[in-house]
C-alpha cells in the first residue's frame, strides 16, 4: 500500500509572529505619514504669546520732610526705597526739605497745602504715612495744622489707613524741645483717631541711634534710614487693620 507522508502543518507562532511583524511595519509608515503632514508651529509666537505674571503691591503715600526726602543717604538706602523693596510698597511719596505741619522751608509748603494733601491721596492708597518733622515747634499752632492735615487726608482718602510716624531725636534739637512736640502730636493724632507710632518709646526703644545722623545733626544718614524701615516695617506688621504687606504675590 503506497504511504503519503503528510505534509507539515505551519507552525502557529510563526504565523503570529507574522502577523505582528506586518502590524508594526504599518503602524510605523503610519507615523511617519502623520509627522511628515503635521502642521508647523510658529514657536516665537508661541513664546511671545505667555504672559509673564501680575504683581499685587501695597499702595503707600508718605508725606514728610527731609527723612521722607531721603537727605543723608544715597537714593537707594532711604527707608522709602528700601521699604518698597522689602515690603513690595508702590510708594507715592511728597517729600519737601525743610517744611512740616508749620514748617515751610525754603521752597516748600506745608503738609497742609491743598495741592500736597491732593498729590498724597492720589492713586488711592492703601496706607497713608504722615512723617513728622521735628524742625516743627511744639506749639499750639502745630497741633491745629495736624488736625487740618488728619483731616484733609481723611476727606481725600476715606478708605486709607492712615498712621502718623512721631518725631525722631536729631542731635541739632534739643531733647526738651523734641519731647514738647511729641506731645503735642501725640495728642493730636489720638484726637483724630489715628495711630501714633512713637519712634522715642522708651519701653521699645529709640528707633536710630546719636550716630545715625548726618553731618548736619538733623537727617539720618544711610544706618539710620535702614533704622527706620526696619522699626516702621516692624510696628506696621502687627497692625490687623492693615492690607498684607509681607510680599508681593503673583495675581493669576
Amino acid at each position: 500500500m503506497d504511504t503519503k507522508l503528510k505534509e507539515p502543518r505551519p507552525n502557529r507562532d510563526h504565523r503570529v509572529a507574522v502577523v505582528i511583524l506586518a502590524v508594526a511595519i504599518i503602524a510605523t509608515v503610519g507615523a511617519i505619514l502623520v509627522y511628515q503632514n503635521r502642521p508647523i508651529v510658529d514657536t516665537t509666537t508661541t513664546a511671545n504669546a505667555i504672559t509673564p505674571p501680575r504683581y499685587e503691591w501695597l499702595r503707600v503715600s508718605i508725606i514728610g520732610d527731609d527723612y521722607t526726602y531721603g537727605s543723608g543717604a544715597q537714593p537707594v538706602d532711604k527707608y522709602t526705597e528700601v521699604l518698597a523693596r522689602q515690603q513690595c510698597w508702590k510708594v507715592n511719596a511728597s517729600a519737601e526739605v525743610g517744611t512740616g505741619f508749620v514748617k515751610r522751608g525754603r521752597n516748600g509748603t506745608p503738609y497742609s497745602d491743598p495741592a500736597r494733601l491732593d498729590s498724597v491721596t492720589t492713586g488711592d492708597p492703601e496706607l497713608i504715612v504722615v512723617q513728622s518733622s521735628a524742625a516743627d515747634p511744639a506749639t499750639e499752632q502745630t497741633a491745629e495744622q495736624a488736625e487740618l492735615v488728619f483731616a484733609g487726608l481723611r476727606e481725600r482718602a476715606p478708605d486709607a489707613f492712615i498712621v502718623v510716624l512721631g518725631p525722631l531725636d536729631p542731635p541739632a534739637i534739643d531733647d526738651e524741645t523734641i519731647e514738647s512736640l511729641r506731645s503735642v502730636l501725640r495728642v493730636a493724632t489720638e484726637s483724630a483717631g489715628l495711630m501714633f507710632l512713637d519712634p522715642l518709646d522708651p519701653i521699645a526703644g529709640v528707633w536710630i541711634g546719636q550716630n545715625e545722623y548726618s553731618s548736619d545733626g538733623f537727617a539720618p544718614n544711610s544706618s539710620g534710614h535702614a533704622g527706620i524701615a526696619r522699626r516702621l516695617a516692624s510696628y506696621l506688621e502687627h497692625v490687623p487693620e492693615l492690607p498684607r504687606v509681607y510680599a508681593c504675590d503673583a495675581v493669576e
